[in-house]
C-alpha cells in the first residue's frame, strides 16, 4: 500500500507472500520488494526423508511452500535376535524399499507433469541415514527428475523436527544450489 498526502494512492496484492515488512517513509513508492518476486523463477523441489517420515517442498527465491508430508515406520537395524537375525533383516529391508519407493512415487506425482515434463529446476535430497542414498538410486524416480538431483544432504531427524529439518536442508543446499545455477550460466 502507498499513501500520499492525498489518501492511499496505491494498494495491489503481491504475487507472493511477503517474507519481510517494509516501512520506508519517501515521497515515492519503492518496488524493489515487489520488482523481485515478479522475475520468474522456476522453483526447486526440496525432500527431507529418514525412516519415520518424509517432506516435500518447493522452494521458490526465499519462499518455502510446503506440498507434502509423509509418515512411515521402518525399523531401525538391530543387532538382536539370534538365528532370526537374517530374518529381520530382510524384512527391515523390504520395508525400508516399499518406503522409497512411495517416496520416489510421491516426487513423481508432485514434480513431473502429465506430458512428462518435470516443473522444477532441480531436486535437493536430504535425510539421515542411507534412507536418502536409497531414493537417489531408486528406479521407481523419473529419470529426468533423478538427472536434477543436487545432494544427497545430512540432515537433523525428520520425526522430530519435520520444519527445522526442511530448514536444515534448505541452508545446506544453498551453496550447492547456487553453484549449479552459476554452473548453467557459465560463471
Amino acid at each position: 500500500m502507498f499513501a500520499g498526502n492525498d489518501g492511499i494512492i496505491a494498494c495491489f496484492e503481491p504475487p507472493r507472500a511477503l517474507t519481510k515488512r517494509v516501512y520506508i517513509c519517501g515521497s515515492h513508492l519503492e518496488l524493489g520488494p515487489l520488482q523481485s518476486m515478479t522475475e520468474a523463477e522456476e522453483p526447486f523441489a526440496l525432500v527431507v526423508v529418514d525412516g519415520a517420515g518424509a517432506a516435500l517442498t518447493t522452494l521458490q527465491g526465499n519462499a518455502c511452500g510446503k506440498l507434502t508430508t509423509l509418515s512411515a515406520n521402518v525399523k531401525g537395524r538391530s543387532r538382536r535376535g539370534g538365528q532370526s537375525a537374517p530374518r529381520f533383516g530382510r524384512l527391515r529391508d523390504e520395508a525400508e524399499a516399499a518406503w522409497v519407493k512411495q517416496v520416489a512415487e510421491a516426487l513423481n506425482d508432485a514434480f513431473v507433469g502429465d506430458a512428462g515434463t518435470v516443473t522444477v529446476r532441480g531436486l535437493v535430497v536430504g535425510g539421515k541415514a542411507a534412507v536418502k542414498t536409497l531414493l537417489v538410486a531408486c528406479p521407481t524416480l523419473n529419470p529426468r527428475l533423478r538427472d536434477m538431483i543436487i545432494g544427497p544432504f545430512e540432515v537433523a531427524q525428520l520425526a522430530a523436527r519435520a520444519a527445522t529439518s526442511a530448514s536444515d536442508g534448505i541452508d545446506r543446499s544453498a551453496r550447492s544450489a547456487s553453484a549449479a545455477a552459476d554452473g548453467e550460466r557459465g560463471l
